[in-house]
């Protein structure tokens, strides 16, 4: 590709994004450079642009590497960003080992109409499979059930029957467009649901898990490119026949873990149908409906990781009235990042209840919000830069926020007027937390029943 056609490219990938920002009217454009530390700006495989958009609540960086541009939006996607860049060079890494050179070679070859047949005809495959593995089917019972209600919520959008939108979709986060499905018909995703399935109970997905882990990548990535490269080298360690062992030899794991976490690995080696069971288990011990349950394991804009998240910082608010209400919330969400600004804030409320002052309650006003002990509001905001729009207008005018002991937490700064203004309305601030999101290395499994 020339240079003209790169920038070109460049341009239109920036360009709805400039267009938002100079609709807003008084929205900032600000600089890489003032906001991150260097380290962050350039690495061996990426550069920060230097220009960040803004609609009042989250920053837009625009992250050009060696396997494309990508957006980060919102708190410490930056980092998410750098850590998938990392995890792509790692897996070409991988790729490149002599195992995996071996792998490739016998994916080419008849040996790959094994897996190909799990994908054209998985209940004939299936029926092939010797008894006693009853086990299997309770773990992908849930999964089954999961996915019927996402094939439900398609033919939906397919038959224009789509619900209206709810107050998930007016939080902040940009709202998903028609291709963030990849126009995904019915049938085809009945039939990939199917061939998981059958494919998982051949020991694909733990191959998969093992290779996610070793180049230190979200298993359930919703990165496009990202999750592309590691189908590739999974069917190709899975055909090859890449024992697990194999496999890590070819590349050492390596877990970046900030000092307040201990590297945990139990969101890669438990298989997807445990997780959603025992995330399951836990929502409905809340006292969450069932039918609430089925609707946020069933939320294609989480994945099966920040699904993960969301139960263990609902488990850590034990006690706190009204507390399933974010299950419900994020029900209604329309796009990943909104479903990402409710699970950060919950995260956000659950490190408040434990460190800062316990939380008698939480309710949804525009936002999930808690009452303190005290009877002091609190407001978490998972932003990055918080500006005052017509939106925030709204929100700060509402009876519920006007009176009274007030605090708001925010990952993120406030810009200096708005800062003096709600200083002068009487609201505590607290800046720059590092309280949300919350990274899977750190989730551990959930405390045995007694």
């Amino acid at each position: 590709m020339t240079l003209q056609r790169r920038i070109l490219c460049l341009f239109l990938f920036l360009m709805p994004f400039g267009l938002s920002v100079a609709a807003e009217g008084a929205l900032p454009t600000l600089r890489a450079a003032d906001l991150l530390p260097a380290e962050k700006l350039q690495g061996p495989h990426f550069k920060i642009a230097q220009d960040v958009g803004s609609d009042g609540f989250l920053l837009d960086y625009v992250v050009l590497s060696d396997f494309g541009p990508f957006h980060a939006r919102g708190p410490g996607m930056v980092d998410q960003r750098i850590r998938e860049i990392t995890a792509l060079a790692k897996l070409d890494e991988m790729a490149g080992s002599d195992a995996f050179k071996a792998g490739f070679a016998d994916a080419a070859k008849d040996v790959a109409k094994d897996l190909s047949a799990i994908v054209a005809s998985p209940v004939d495959t299936l029926g092939s499979i010797p008894s006693g593995v009853g086990r299997f089917f309770v773990r992908t019972t849930r999964a089954a059930k999961t996915g019927l209600q996402q094939l439900g919520d398609l033919q939906a959008r397919d038959d224009g029957t789509a619900p209206a939108d709810g107050p998930g979709t007016k939080l902040p986060g940009t709202p998903a467009t028609a291709t963030d499905d990849k126009d995904v018909s019915v049938t085809a995703a009945a039939a990939g649901m199917t061939a998981l399935v059958a494919a998982d109970m051949f020991g694909y997905d733990r191959v998969r898990r093992t290779i996610a882990m070793q180049a230190g990548a979200d298993p359930y990535t919703r990165n496009a490119v990202l999750r592309d490269r590691l189908d590739v080298l999974s069917r190709a360690a899975f055909v090859g026949n890449l024992g697990i062992t194999a496999i890590k030899t070819a590349l050492p794991a390596s877990f970046v873990v900030g000092s307040a976490g201990t590297v945990s690995t139990w969101v890669w080696e438990t298989p997807p149908g445990d997780l959603r069971v025992a995330n399951q288990e836990s929502l409905l011990a809340m006292g969450a409906s069932q039918e609430d349950v089925d609707a946020v394991l069933a939320e294609r804009w989480l994945t099966l990781t920040t699904q993960t998240r969301l139960v263990r910082a609902l488990e850590q608010l034990a006690g706190v009235d009204g507390r399933t209400t974010a299950i419900q919330l994020v029900s209604t969400v329309g796009s990943e990042e909104q479903a990402e600004f409710v699970v950060n804030t919950v995260e956000m409320l659950a490190r408040h209840h434990r460190e800062h002052g316990a939380l008698k309650s939480i309710f949804l006003r525009g936002t999930l919000m808690g009452m303190a002990s005290d009877d002091g509001l609190v407001i978490v905001a998972p932003v990055d830069y918080l500006v005052m729009t017509p939106k925030l207008a709204k929100f700060l005018n509402h009876d519920d926020v006007k009176h009274g002991k007030r605090s708001v937490w925010l990952t993120g700064k406030v810009s200096p007027d708005l800062r003096e203004k709600l200083r002068a309305d009487g609201w505590q601030i607290t800046e720059n937390l590092d309280w949300a999101p919350v990274l899977p290395q750190t989730l551990s499994a959930p405390p045995a029943k007694s």
